[in-house]
């Protein structure tokens, strides 16, 4: 085929896939209940009563770790965020998890950063 004739079966193909998109375009806004039928039906939550948490009564170790994590000790912030992540002698708690990574993480303990990073999906 000759370059003239691609070129011209182009225009065509592309002239056609326009009109045809704007006719569509014009046929659904004239019959405005066709858009009606493609949304989907809003879905409410159930509600849900939140069951209070029981005490739980901590070991010795992880009364320790709470104490040095709150003096800022960064291995103990790290050991006690992924003991919350993984729920290992504590109730399982990402967000408390995630409290504890962030402050072992702003001290540089890059174990703990990547961690952050994969809870966060980065």
């Amino acid at each position: 085929m000759s370059s003239f004739t691609i070129k011209t079966l182009r225009a065509i193909s592309l002239a056609l896939a326009v009109s045809t998109l704007l006719f569509l375009i014009a046929c659904n806004n004239e019959n405005p209940e066709n858009t009606a039928a493609t949304e989907a039906p809003a879905v409410s939550a159930p509600k849900v009563t939140p069951i209070p948490a029981e005490p739980v009564q901590l070991s010795g170790q992880v009364v320790e770790l709470q104490r040095r994590a709150e003096e800022g000790d960064s291995d103990a912030q790290y050991d006690l965020a992924y003991m919350y992540e993984n729920g290992i002698e504590v109730p399982k708690d990402l967000n408390k998890a995630i409290e504890l990574y962030e402050k072992s993480a702003n001290k540089g303990n890059g174990q703990a950063q990547e961690n952050l990073a994969n809870i966060r999906g980065h």
